[in-house]
């Protein structure tokens, strides 16, 4: 490939300088080289010169390299000449300078996803951990840990070694603390667990540093959490460990009480004795802060883990220790508070609610740090939004607060309480709104989007709305203020005049297209269910959708396709409304001159034809919500949410047509939402009110009365009316994937091949992803077309297991008569959601065939 080969050269000419500068600058310049073309043959040949280099250069260059090669990240995993590339590093394992060998023992530490089962590698690491040289000692630790991570075998071979080390006498005392740090991640088989937890007993009993003790007990409980079948055993030694230093180590109780409370995650190997216990501590912990919020930290994760069988234990420890929620220290409190929350989602009590809102109202008054005062909001939001708590009771709450002056300390604690609050129930958005118009008007320097939010929550009035109250904000201020109206569902009352404000200011050309497009959106917002509404809409969402087609294809910054998408579907949906509007327009009955309305008449057969016009574009419309939903991968689910609310009022609106005109079809049916808000409560009762309004043109004869028509008119005026809400998913995306593709072989996209003989092309694939949980496999499909007859047009697909859900190979095996064009798409498997996504990854192969 024409590309790989010009970056070879590149990379040869750089790091076969005379000058170590350029040498060195080319090594580091490599990380970024191999992240930006993470393929195969380019990352292996990149590897393997820099090993090769390593043998021969400096030691400064061999510490780049090292490094270097340690940032590469799971780009070495695309490496396949493994043995030669360990082969050309153990060259330097021999030679007589430690701090040679050390940079070798980094490397190969960087490289243990590729060396891990090399037995040359394990025995050159295991032997240089008796080297007193602290570089060496330092790489071979590290390349301890790199492969104990990796390899049940290696663990198995150094376990015995690095037994001795710990056990004796003479080692010193930093080293031993950087041995037992390795036990933090290890993998290793039931036996060699075992041993090490015999072994991490008799250190603690052997030594008397705090240091090494806080290190042994950290990494025992990572490696019980990562074997799993070790967390009672090390639950024990830590309850053990607890007991016996409580009154004489406060810093080791507090270590012991931290790790415990990473084990309370695995609320299912804890008993009630086990809790029980640790509630017995709460008299012994009371005088050291750390320790008793430790403590209650740990309860709190045990309560949040909701275990049916702690439940009682639970409840027993929290009404022994209630006298916590008036504590005078506002840490221990907060911590407290927390803790009763947890258990009160679990099991609900009126005593327990009533001391919940005494406190939380006391403290939340109080002057808080900002720390304890945030998590003393967010708890108090989980508890005030849960239906247990009558909508009274919680008013009175926020209503409390409301009443403390603007000035007040917490005042941006509880505007971000009061978001919360109100974006979660209905009961709070009078008085959080009645709170925030009075702070705009007071000219509080609270964030002025967040108060508009509150001000004018969704489905507000429109002339309950003055946005005149923000023109003197900044346009900065004025594009969140913008924002927040789209999403609240106030395109025109809040985000059309202020945006309009801003495409007068001097703007850089990027923000104002952007702006100018969503200007256009923000106009596109329906007023009335008439067709001239329809048409300015539409008129409108034509300039917006080419206005982010152009940001989408932007060769600076491109926009997500997202925005463009998501209008597109607008515009379709909008096309299909008007049409049928403009078919229904004739037929809709309206009262005579005297107010008594006309008397109900079948419409002739002529209608019937008329609506299934509309039909196809009704269709479009619901094909284009389909696709969308399909291409929001990294959509959180609120935005996903909205999307499938879109899609089900297209289909409704299709759904009822067919019924009007007597064709059967079943029941669109509204997805399981998977967020909760008050947008989504309203939106859905609206939806399932037109669901069940429609379904009474079912089994219909298809005989259409003017009656039918007034109904189902009033229906389509609701559908069209309702409150638009675009999703988060258009501003801002809490997740990210990328796909890159490459083709081989094909320099350039080109291939050359003869007609009589198969060629296998394989497409290789990197996923790049902040989600937490990898992909394990996609679908790759090679739509080929050919030049000379469609006809001859067929779709090629291949469902592959990606490896350590970043990399994909996929294989096809192929032959060409004629000239065509190999366009490549892939799909991603959600096995936790049971779904199939459509990824904007695409690569094109022209292949031409020599007659």
């Amino acid at each position: 490939m024409e590309g790989f080969s010009y970056i070879i050269q590149q990379f040869d000419r750089g790091i076969q300088s005379r000058l170590i500068s350029e040498q060195l600058a080319t090594v580091v310049n490599t990380v970024s080289l191999v992240k930006k073309n993470p393929f195969p043959s380019l990352v292996n040949s990149i590897v393997v010169r820099l090993s090769e280099h390593f043998v021969g250069g400096s030691n400064s260059l061999r510490g780049v390299i090292a490094r270097s090669l340690g940032q590469m990240d799971d780009q070495l995993l695309l490496v396949f000449s493994h043995n030669e590339v360990c082969r050309r590093l153990l060259i330097v394992s021999h030679c007589n300078d430690p701090i040679a060998r050390g940079h070798t023992l980094t490397a190969l530490a960087s490289i243990a996803c590729i060396a891990k089962e090399n037995k040359e590698v394990h025995t050159f690491i295991v032997e240089s951990l008796s080297s007193s040289h602290k570089l060496e000692f330092k790489g071979a630790c590290s390349a301890v840990a790199a492969f104990c991570r990796l390899s049940t075998e290696f663990t198995r071979t150094v376990i015995a070694r690095l037994s001795e080390y710990l056990l004796s006498s003479t080692s010193p005392i930093d080293r031993k603390i950087q041995i037992v740090s390795i036990f933090s991640k290890i993998q290793s088989d039931q036996e060699s667990t075992q041993t090490i937890f015999a072994l991490g007993a008799k250190l603690f009993e052997l030594n008397t540093d705090l240091t090494f003790h806080s290190t042994l007990l950290s990494s025992l409980t990572s490696l019980a959490v990562l074997t799993r079948f070790s967390i009672l055993d090390q639950l024990s030694l830590l309850l053990s460990v607890l007991s016996s230093t409580i009154d004489s180590s406060p810093c080791l109780s507090f270590v012991a009480l931290s790790n415990i409370s990473r084990l309370a995650n695995h609320a299912h190997v804890w008993t009630k004795e086990h809790i029980s216990k640790l509630g017995d501590y709460r008299h012994r912990v009371s005088n050291d802060e750390s320790v008793c919020c430790a403590l209650l930290k740990t309860l709190g994760v045990l309560a949040r883990r909701r275990h049916p069988s702690h439940l009682s234990a639970l409840q027993e420890v929290l009404s022994e220790m209630s006298p916590l929620y008036s504590h005078e220290s506002m840490k221990i409190r907060a911590e407290f508070i927390q803790f009763s929350v947890h258990v009160f989602v679990c099991a609900p009590s009126d005593l327990h609610r009533q001391n919940l809102l005494n406190s939380l109202s006391f403290s939340l008054s109080s002057p808080l740090p900002t720390k304890i005062g945030v998590k003393m909001a967010r708890v108090g939001g989980v508890f005030l939004t849960n239906q247990s708590v009558p909508d009274d009771e919680a008013v009175n709450l926020v209503m409390s607060l409301c009443k403390l002056p603007l000035s007040h300390s917490n005042a941006p604690l509880f505007l971000n309480l009061f978001c919360l609050l109100a974006q979660n129930r209905r009961a709070f958005i009078l008085p959080t709104s009645n709170w925030a118009t009075q702070a705009i008007h007071d000219g509080s320097p609270l964030p002025s989007s967040q108060l508009s939010f509150l001000a004018f929550p969704p489905f507000a009035p429109e002339e309950a709305i003055n946005v005149n109250l923000f023109q003197k904000q900044p346009y900065t201020s004025l594009y969140e203020i913008a924002r927040g109206g789209f999403r609240n569902g106030h395109w025109r009352s809040i985000s059309l005049p202020l945006l309009q404000s801003m495409g007068k200011l001097s703007l850089s050309s990027g923000v104002h297209d952007w702006v100018v497009s969503l200007t256009e959106l923000a106009r596109s917002e329906p007023r009335k269910c008439t067709t001239s509404d329809m048409q300015q809409s539409l008129s409108s969402l034509s300039k917006a959708k080419k206005g982010f087609m152009r940001l989408s294809r932007s060769p600076l910054v491109p926009l997500p396709s997202f925005s463009f998408r998501y209008v597109e579907a607008l515009e379709k949906t909008r096309l299909a409304q008007m049409h049928l509007l403009s078919s229904l327009s004739v037929f809709i009955s309206w009262p005579s001159p005297d107010g008594s309305p006309l008397p109900l008449r079948p419409i002739s057969l002529r209608t019937s034809s008329i609506l299934s016009s509309s039909l196809s574009l009704l269709d479009d419309s619901i094909s284009e919500w389909s696709l969308l939903l399909r291409r929001s991968f990294d959509g959180d689910d609120h935005s996903l949410d909205l999307i499938a609310n879109e899609h089900f009022a297209a289909s409704l609106i299709s759904y009822g047509v067919r019924c009007l005109i007597g064709k059967t079809t079943p029941a669109p049916t509204l997805l399981n939402r998977t967020s909760e808000s008050v947008i989504m409560g309203e939106t859905r009762a609206i939806l399932l009110w037109a669901a069940s309004s429609l379904q009474q043109f079912g089994g219909r004869d298809g005989v259409i009365t003017t009656k039918s028509v007034d109904h189902f008119f009033a229906v389509f005026n609701q559908l069209y009316t309702r409150p638009t809400f675009v999703p988060r998913l258009f501003f801002q995306s809490t997740r990210r994937t990328t796909i890159k593709l490459s083709i081989s072989p094909g320099a350039e996209g080109e291939l050359t091949v003869s007609p009589h003989m198969p060629v296998p092309i394989r497409v290789d694939g990197v996923i790049s992803t902040t989600r937490k949980n990898k992909l394990e496999t996609v679908i790759v499909s090679a739509k080929i077309h050919f030049y000379s007859n469609s006809l001859k047009d067929r779709v090629e697909v291949r469902r592959v297991d990606t490896h350590e859900g970043n990399f994909f190979t996929a294989q096809f095996l192929l032959k060409f008569k004629d000239s065509a064009q190999m366009d490549i798409s892939v799909e991603l498997v959600d096995e936790e959601k049971r779904k199939t996504w459509l990824s904007d990854a695409s690569a094109t192969l022209r292949v031409d065939v020599n007659m």
